[in-house]
């Protein structure tokens, strides 16, 4: 993905280096780890943000289940906002199919 050299605040390149910047050094050696909790008591100026215990399967489909609601309820939100990249992809809201009760 290329760098957003004109909007850092909306590079992920950027993002991504200040989100690994509030990790510890531990973490930034291992490959297996991505999304971590929070820090639970932190400030903006604190050097880490994040622990190194990784985010579980349940907080990260309800994060997941959060966001795609949002995306589904506030369908002009990305254009309204400068990012097209879901608007452009034309995608259609999951729908799950029913079950068949036999």
């Amino acid at each position: 993905m290329p760098e957003n050299s004109e909007n850092p605040l909306r590079c992920p390149v950027r993002l991504y280096e200040f989100y690994l910047s509030k990790c510890s050094e531990s973490v930034k050696q291992r490959t297996n780890l991505f999304y971590l909790l929070p820090e639970r008591c932190c400030v903006p100026n604190s050097p880490l943000w994040f622990s190194s215990t990784p985010l579980d399967d349940t907080t990260m489909e309800s994060m997941l289940v959060r966001i795609l609601s949002m995306r589904e309820l506030h369908p002009k939100y990305n254009s309204n906002h400068g990012n097209d990249n879901f608007d452009s992809l034309d995608d259609k809201p999951y729908i799950p199919e029913e079950e068949d009760s036999e």
